[in-house]
């Protein structure tokens, strides 16, 4: 029996061995286990991280080509515009011109029929005249009692020629306003 119990003590000695060898082994590989675990968890994380970036980019890339097409829409749409905005500025512009020579045509051909209106008001008042002139010298020679009523008759006269000065005026006037 003392040779079983020096082989249980042996036994036990080299179980305990074992057991403090392997506590110590279990030690030793603990915290590389941990440091893992722990870089595992890190890894775990910035793939979780990976994929939300990978998913915002996807969507972003997305957003960016549908972005490129409304750009390139509203670039082409622009460009339309401006080209359009160019022919109706240069077809303002021709019919600007053209209405500022018609308006100068107007004016010219106003101005030569005032010229001529004013030319045939000075020759009828002077038409006028001579004929008044004749007129009381006939009556004076022949019949020198009617002067009196030449005196009326001039009177008569000189309102009608008022009146036709009056009309002379409006016309001037409508001519002056046809002229703006």
């Amino acid at each position: 029996m003392k040779e079983q119990l020096e082989n249980l003590r042996k036994q036990t000695e080299r179980s305990d061995r074992i057991a403090a060898d392997t506590a110590l082994e279990n030690k030793r590989l603990r915290e590389p286990l941990e440091q893992a675990n722990i870089q595992l968890n890190e890894y775990r994380r910035k793939l979780e991280f990976y994929e939300r970036d990978k998913q915002q980019l996807a969507r972003l890339k997305s957003r960016n080509t549908k972005l490129d097409k409304k750009v390139k829409g509203l670039t082409w749409e622009a460009e339309t515009l401006i080209l359009r905005n160019d022919s109706l500025v240069a077809e303002r512009e021709t019919l600007k011109e053209r209405f500022n020579d018609v308006i100068v045509e107007l004016q010219q051909k106003t101005g030569l029929k005032n010229v001529l209106l004013e030319r045939k008001i000075a020759a009828l008042m002077r038409e006028d005249e001579k004929r008044s002139i004749v007129l009381h010298e006939t009556i004076a020679t022949c019949a020198p009692n009617f002067a009196e009523k030449l005196t009326s008759l001039d009177e008569r006269v000189g309102n009608i020629i008022d009146e036709k000065n009056k009309i002379i005026i409006d016309l001037r006037y409508e001519v002056a306003k046809a002229r703006k």
